[in-house]
């Protein structure tokens, strides 16, 4: 059995996705595990997706498009969702 069972493992390594969802679900665990500890200095968090939300969703569903019309025009995007032009952009 490997360290994460059942997590898709490709040969460049854990998919963004997953590695976030993780990384978030353990962040709030750890919160709410410090809000137990500390009611009285206890840390309120809205708005942050579940495991499942960001697993079903994918990251480009949470992230805000910016206005890229001051950028040189060579400039070339990292991510493929990006759209150079915010107004006409969505992210599914």
């Amino acid at each position: 059995m490997g360290r994460t069972p059942g997590a898709k493992h490709t040969p460049a390594g854990v998919p963004i996705d997953l590695r976030v969802a993780r990384h978030v679900t353990a962040t709030l665990a750890i919160i709410d595990a410090l809000n137990e500890l500390y009611p009285d200095k206890a840390v309120k968090v809205e708005g942050m997706p579940s495991y499942q939300d960001i697993i079903k969703f994918g990251l480009g569903h949470y992230m805000k498009l910016v206005d890229t019309s001051s950028v040189k025009s060579d400039w070339v995007p990292f991510f493929p969702w990006w759209n150079r032009n915010p107004s006409s952009a969505s992210l599914k």
